[in-house]
């Protein structure tokens, strides 16, 4: 039988980032990613829906951009605390950032 990792076998009164430490270790780095893409998705999706309902027409650059922009300021922020963000997957949401950016810069409606 194998021994898994327990919520009372970390030190909680470190704070709270323990408790994500906990859920990145048990599901092998998978939980930091999956909250990423889920961030991303939410502000990329609710912006472009928010700006097609209030002007009748949503622009996916500028929402990308967006969305792309705050899973950045939220994998910088998991950067800080050691262990819970892996450099692969910090060097793949600023690519991810770049990306965007460029769609934005490079559509064929900005420069009209």
């Amino acid at each position: 039988m194998m021994a898994f990792n327990t919520l009372t076998s970390y030190p909680l009164d470190e704070g709270f980032h323990i408790v994500l430490l906990y859920l990145n270790d048990i599901s092998n780095g998978l939980f930091t990613q999956t909250l990423l893409f889920t961030i991303w998705c939410i502000i990329t999706f609710g912006v472009f829906f928010a700006q097609k309902r209030m002007t009748a027409f949503g622009d996916f650059p500028s929402s990308a951009t967006a969305g792309s922009f705050i899973t950045l300021m939220v994998a910088s922020l998991f950067w800080i605390i050691p262990g819970l963000i892996d450099p692969i997957t910090f060097t793949a949401t600023l690519v991810v950032f770049l990306g965007s950016v460029a769609l934005l810069f490079f559509s064929a409606d900005r420069f009209l």
